[in-house]
């Protein structure tokens, strides 16, 4: 699937404990070799691990709607 549009966004953690601050771009990325190259990295990297399905356990909290 190709893909038309991106926007990369920065998350800056500091390492003192402070909130993470989100900063968020305002428009999306222009075509260049550089976001072609972390498509195809992205791509190969996801592709190259095995993929596990699980499930949530109802008593946990975090099943879904609980």
């Amino acid at each position: 699937m190709p893909i038309h549009h991106a926007i990369v966004h920065l998350i800056e953690k500091k390492p003192d404990g402070t909130p993470a601050v989100l900063h968020a771009r305002d428009a999306e990325l222009g075509d260049s070799q550089a976001i072609e190259n972390l498509l195809a990295d992205l791509n190969e990297s996801y592709n190259a691990k095995n993929k596990a399905w699980g499930f949530f356990q109802g008593e946990s909290g975090a099943y879904p709607f609980s």
